[in-house]
């Protein structure tokens, strides 16, 4: 063991057993063993680790692609029932416009009843100066 004292290192020298410290060298390697051994085993552990978590990886990565293949296939779906009933729209408007053109009454409801009514003429005016004519 060495010391340092006011600015010299000087060497102490223990008084023990030199068989004790044969000991403790073998204590040492044993544990230097099991230091290796627990190392492989530690590397071992963190190899399944990487696996695992590599497994984990692909089985979210395909569990992503499933949402986004269901969300596009819903979004479809969605689509395809608006334009149909935009179709549905459509084809009532046009209902609709005949049954008014052919002056039949239309009732809708929430807001009455409508009918096409004819009138006579009126003299329009000119909004900005506010004369007819």
């Amino acid at each position: 063991m060495f010391r340092f004292v006011g600015g010299v290192i000087e060497q102490q020298y223990d008084d023990t057993d030199q068989s004790e410290g044969k000991a403790e060298t073998g204590r040492n390697e044993k544990q230097a063993d099991r230091a290796d051994r627990n190392g492989a085993q530690g590397e071992r552990e963190r190899e399944w680790q990487l696996r695992k978590l590599r497994h984990i990886n692909l089985e979210l990565y395909h569990q992503i692609g499933d949402f986004l293949r269901i969300k596009l296939q819903v979004l479809d779906a969605i689509e395809r029932i608006e334009m149909a009933q935009l179709e549905g729209l459509e084809k009532n408007r046009l209902r609709a416009s005949l049954k008014l053109a052919k002056g039949k009454l239309l009732p809708t409801s929430g807001i009455g009843i409508l009918q096409v009514r004819k009138r006579a003429a009126r003299m329009g005016r000119n909004p900005a100066p506010g004369r007819a004519g």
